[in-house]
């Protein structure tokens, strides 16, 4: 055990070392002496041993030992995963058909930005194609709406059949306009007299109204 051991602070030294810089007796004289050795960040920055300094949230004073293995440990987790894994190297790129052609990140971008500035334009078109059919929309419904009311005004349609006859507009404007027209108005007696000329003050209607009412009592 102990030689396996001897074996293993050997490798450790000469790792330490290579990364230092510094000769391996060096090392393992300073770190390597039966003790405990702690380095600050900045310390193991100036000595090779780490590449950067991370900003991380500090370790809370009221930590616990179980506390601080836990934090250490997903923070071990999150330096593991891959760095900048959204973005796309020019390779991953290059297997898209589209970009192909493309020998540097300068002409992915180009084409990115042109993909867009034609989704923008898409967005633009979209909008506009669905205010024009609102606006169509609109345009159907005010059309159906004079239809009806005229028929029921000249009594081509009675009033109970006008939501009716909506529907058939809505279904088929154009057969079921012309199916509206083809209809009669009703003549009313009323306006038959009342589209003539007044006499003496008193309208025709009110006329024929007053010889009715002699007739009757007669």
């Amino acid at each position: 055990m102990i030689s396996t051991i001897e074996s293993l602070e050997d490798t450790i030294v000469e790792i330490i070392a290579g990364r230092c810089g510094r000769d391996k007796e060096e090392v393992k004289n300073a770190y390597f002496d039966g003790t405990d050795h702690w380095l600050k960040a900045d310390e193991a920055l100036a000595l090779g041993l780490i590449d950067a300094i991370y900003d991380v949230e500090a370790v809370p004073e009221e930590s616990t030992t179980d506390d601080i293995y836990r934090i250490f440990t997903n923070r071990l987790v999150l330096e593991q995963q891959p760095q900048n894994s959204d973005k796309m190297k020019l390779e991953d790129f290059k297997k898209i058909p589209r970009f192909a052609n493309c020998t540097d990140e300068a002409a992915v971008m180009s084409i990115l930005g042109e993909t867009a500035r034609k989704a923008d334009k898409a967005d633009d078109l979209e909008k506009e194609n669905g205010e024009l059919k609102e606006q169509l929309s609109r345009q159907e419904e005010e059309r159906i709406e004079t239809a009806v009311t005229d028929a029921v005004t000249d009594g081509r349609i009675g009033a109970d059949q006008k939501d009716t006859y909506k529907n058939l507009l809505k279904a088929d404007f154009k057969n079921g306009l012309t199916a509206l027209k083809a209809m009669k108005p009703k003549k009313l007696l009323k306006d038959k007299f009342e589209n003539q000329e007044l006499q003496a003050g008193e309208s025709p209607w009110e006329k024929r109204q007053k010889e009715i009412r002699e007739n009757i009592r007669k």
